[in-house]
């Protein structure tokens, strides 16, 4: 029979027992100091007697009335502040009057309160938490304090039922998801003093028509405005030097937008899913289009890629059904996989001699593809690029002596149709001395006389040809 060490197991329950003691000793006798009327305090320290209001063993319920005063023992009390989710899953609360003694509320303070339908606050708050008010479902209008230099992270994400927010002068920032989802928002002004928006700040508002962006903010984060639904206007201050993923992704209703000249790169799926827009200004500064940027922007009928562009991301302009032609810049040397990807309504594309490579699928579902200018002596690397119906009927232009290399190189090979260009003189162009001829490069500036690349005549009679200039 196997002996039990009993020396052992009583040290195993000691060190237990120790552990459990030292454990209990760090918790306080209750949650709360005390309990007047319904309402549970806790006392604060320092010299002048406060309080501040906490949770307690029954959740609060109904409309709540916070004293500005309350005695305990032979203190009277000044309740200053509302602590860390002291209301939080209060489903039963229906209003809160707070007095003007209270300067603070506490992280998630109100959280889940499903049935909040008003909030009085103190004009004496200055610091509202974080979470304060998420998912505070009935709350419909909110006037914020204006000491409150701050909206934080998730203060009223997912208020479903806000219909209007106050924002103070004073406010300067915008945390991460503070107006998230909360889908009946119409009317926000942001004061002029704001210079911070965080990620998500607004997104999922479905029911916000136009914001206007103060001319102090430098940057709008990821997914500030992503799935706004109904917005169809946004003011973009000339400050802004960068705008982040997914900004202003499926804002179906959003017609146009200019990016301010300081931007340099649009980032991926900026404006994923905007249908509606129908014209986009990217400022010279840009080098790079990120991935998804304009995907599936149905609306879309031309956008000028500017010279400084080196690169287009991975489906870029996917299913950019409206678009009929793109001039890419000379400085673009990669275009992505899928970029153009069932872009159906494009007839002509002029990819410059910078271009080493074309992704997987940058071109197909592009079957109305009639005329391809290829500037590059070298023919770019590609696989699988065009349709079946692009090979056997879009002219190709190439430089004249590259005819052959195209001819035999994998892709291109498959082409039937090769037109030569030597330069202006050659091309079939008819310049009549008693015409009125005007003449534009690629992205619509008048030039006195042609330049190398593309150019663009138009007769007097309204016709219009595209030519190469080497």
């Amino acid at each position: 029979m196997k002996k039990v060490n009993i020396f052992s197991l009583s040290h195993i329950f000691l060190k237990m027992w120790l552990l459990t003691a030292a454990l209990l000793a760090t918790l306080p006798a209750s949650a709360y100091d005390f309990v007047q009327d319904g309402i549970y305090y806790n006392i604060l320290p320092g010299e002048i007697p406060a309080c501040e209001i906490t949770n307690g063993d029954t959740k609060y319920s109904g409309n709540i009335i916070i004293p500005a005063k309350v005695a305990h023992g032979v203190k009277i009390m000044d309740v200053t502040a509302i602590d860390n989710r002291a209301f939080s899953y209060c489903s039963r609360l229906i209003s809160v009057d707070i007095p003007p003694s209270v300067t603070s509320i506490g992280d998630y303070a109100f959280s889940y309160c499903g049935n909040l339908a008003s909030i009085a606050f103190s004009e004496r708050i200055t610091s509202i938490g974080e979470g304060a008010f998420r998912d505070c479902s009935r709350l419909t209008s909110v006037a914020i304090p204006s000491g409150v230099i701050e909206i934080r992270d998730y203060t009223f994400y997912k208020c479903s039922g806000l219909t209007s927010v106050d924002i103070p002068d004073g406010v300067t920032a915008i945390g991460k998801s503070a107006f998230s989802e909360c889908s009946s928002l119409i009317s926000v002004d942001l004061p002029d003093g704001i210079t911070w928006i965080g990620d998500d700040a607004f997104s999922d508002c479905s029911g916000l028509p136009s914001i206007d962006i103060p001319d102090g903010v430098t940057s709008i984060g990821n997914n500030v405005f992503r799935g706004c639904y109904a917005l169809t206007s946004v003011d973009i201050p000339d400050g802004v030097i960068s705008i982040g993923n997914s900004a202003f992704m499926r804002c179906f209703a959003l017609t146009s937008v200019d990016v301010p000249v300081g931007v340099t790169s649009i980032g991926n799926y900026t404006f994923d899913g905007c249908r509606g827009l129908t014209s986009v200004t990217i400022p010279t500064g840009v080098t790079s289009i990120g991935s998804y940027a304009f995907f599936q922007c149905t609306g879309l009928t031309s956008i000028d890629i500017p010279a400084g562009v080196t690169s287009i991301g991975e489906m870029a302009f996917n299913g950019c059904t409206g678009l009929t032609s793109i001039d890419i810049p000379a400085g673009v040397t990669y275009i992505g996989r899928w970029a153009f990807y069932e872009c159906s309504g494009l007839t002509s594309v002029t990819i410059p001699d910078g271009v080493a490579s074309i992704d997987m699928g940058a071109f197909l579902g592009c079957k109305a593809i009639t005329e391809i200018y290829s500037m590059g002596v070298t023919p770019p690397a590609a696989q699988a690029v065009f349709d079946e119906e692009v090979y056997a009927n879009a002219v190709v232009y190439v430089p004249s002596e590259a005819i052959e290399a195209y001819r035999t190189a994998p892709v291109w090979e498959n082409f039937s149709i090769f037109k030569g260009t030597t330069g202006i003189d050659n091309l079939p162009i008819d310049l009549r001395e008693d015409d009125t001829v005007v003449i534009y490069d690629a992205m619509g500036c008048r030039l006195h006389q042609p330049q190398p690349g593309i150019n663009i005549v138009v007769y007097g009679d309204g016709t219009t040809r595209k030519f190469i200039r080497r």
